[in-house]
């Protein structure tokens, strides 16, 4: 039969399942190809609620998802292995926005409009803030939702990013929901100061939105060092007040 790569190198990270592994089903689509034209799609090992649920959406049987794994070979009458979405890590193609939007955004809408989002890393292993009840308190007085979204459904989670009109929070995978926001949206990152990336500047760039971030401290952490081990930081909740003006 007929087998497809859809699994990627961290397929069990939010945004690398989104943007890396998901498109890759339109390659798929413009060859011709439907998902009832294919025996097996190949994914990740591990498989955590939201690649489940995103692949219940796109009808893709569970008798038709075969787990791989670094200890397993398989051997595969016909594999079709389409390319990374993604020309670089840190760059999203236009395609692959409309992709993932026309997608799942028809099928779950905004329930509410103008909601003003912060997405809370208090529950993460790494990159915590370390005032992160301060930080919390602060954006609810600025009627910001506390949100963490890892205990959302992902329907859950595009419809509420959908009728989202600022989102904050530290750096991390939910930002990847900003797929699914009005192109009015704000953007608010908050970085650890080992590790900052450009990825969700240029998404919000691509889909039209304003962005602003702010950068922490951490002195007592190592630099250079991996982002698996980066411990809990520092943002000033004064620096975050004047932005915070700013954005109403």
């Amino acid at each position: 039969g007929i087998s497809f790569l859809l699994g990627v190198g961290a397929g069990g990270n939010y945004y690398h399942w989104l943007f890396e592994a998901l498109p890759r089903l339109d390659y798929l689509r413009r060859s011709g190809l439907a998902i009832e034209d294919i025996d097996h799609f190949v994914i990740n090992q591990a498989a955590l609620p939201f690649n489940l649920q995103t692949l219940d959406l796109l009808r893709i049987p569970s008798s038709k998802r075969l787990h791989c794994s670094k200890r397993r070979v398989l051997e595969c009458e016909t594999l079709l292995v389409p390319p990374m979405p993604l020309a670089r890590s840190d760059k999203v193609a236009p395609w692959v926005c409309q992709f993932l939007r026309g997608t799942f955004l028809p099928a779950h809408p905004a329930k509410t409009c103008g909601a003003r989002l912060y997405l809370s890393r208090r529950d993460a292993l790494k990159r915590r803030l370390a005032d992160e009840p301060a930080m919390e308190k602060l954006f609810s007085e600025h009627g910001f939702t506390i949100v963490r979204p890892e205990t959302l459904s992902f329907q859950d989670q595009v419809s509420m990013f959908a009728g989202a009109s600022v989102v904050a929070g530290p750096h991390g995978a939910a930002f990847a929901n900003l797929v699914f926001a009005p192109s009015n949206t704000r953007v608010i990152e908050l970085f650890h100061p080992e590790h900052q990336t450009r990825v969700y500047k240029d998404l919000a760039t691509e889909l039209g939105m304003s962005y602003e971030c702010i950068v922490g401290t951490a002195p007592f952490e190592r630099a250079g060092a991996m982002s698996e081990k980066l411990g809990p930081y520092t943002v000033e909740l004064d620096q975050v007040k004047q932005l915070l003006m700013r954005t109403t």
